[in-house]
């Protein structure tokens, strides 16, 4: 049993820790943009490209400061109809930010699988222009599907691309 001290002594420190990472969040950062610009995907498209081709993913969103970063986000749900290597590219105005030369985002498809890939990217495009994000994709082999396993249509997902800023 504790005693009532202690208990004070407890609650203390976790009023005191949640005050410094409140405090560390809004110093150094600020979210501007409270209501992300978001896309999404509930249908099912496909490709059989080996090369990246796009996946219909895209935003626009346009930054009040040239010093603010962008945090995109994404969730992509891929399946095949029969294994392969899926590969993702994340564009940013036609550069290619999140792809380098030997390391794509992606990984191996099992047939009869959905494959969820995602990651939160920081950007700085140091503009104050609208900025388009795009998601591309690509399979080494057979067939790719988005928000559906490759061997059967009944099992459905979403899949967004999602961009906010946030000011420095």
């Amino acid at each position: 049993m504790w005693t009532a001290a202690q208990v004070n002594v407890l609650v203390n420190d976790v009023i005191d820790h949640e005050s410094r990472i409140t405090t560390a969040t809004t110093n150094d950062a600020k979210l501007l943009a409270a209501v992300p610009a978001r896309s999404t995907i509930t249908g099912q498209p496909t490709t059989t490209s080996t090369t990246f081709t796009d996946t219909g993913l895209t935003v626009t969103i346009t930054p009040s400061a040239s010093s603010s970063l962008v945090e995109v986000s994404f969730l992509l749900n891929l399946g095949t109809n029969s294994s392969g290597v899926a590969s993702i590219n994340l564009v940013r105005a036609g550069t290619n930010i999140a792809q380098g030369g030997n390391c794509t985002m992606g990984g191996v498809l099992s047939s009869g699988a959905l494959s969820p890939f995602s990651l939160v990217f920081i950007d700085a495009p140091a503009t104050t222009s609208a900025t388009i994000y795009k998601l591309q994709y690509k399979i080494s082999a057979n067939t790719m599907y988005i928000n559906r396993r490759g061997d059967a249509n009944d099992i459905n997902s979403i899949s967004y691309l999602s961009a906010r800023e946030i000011a420095q």
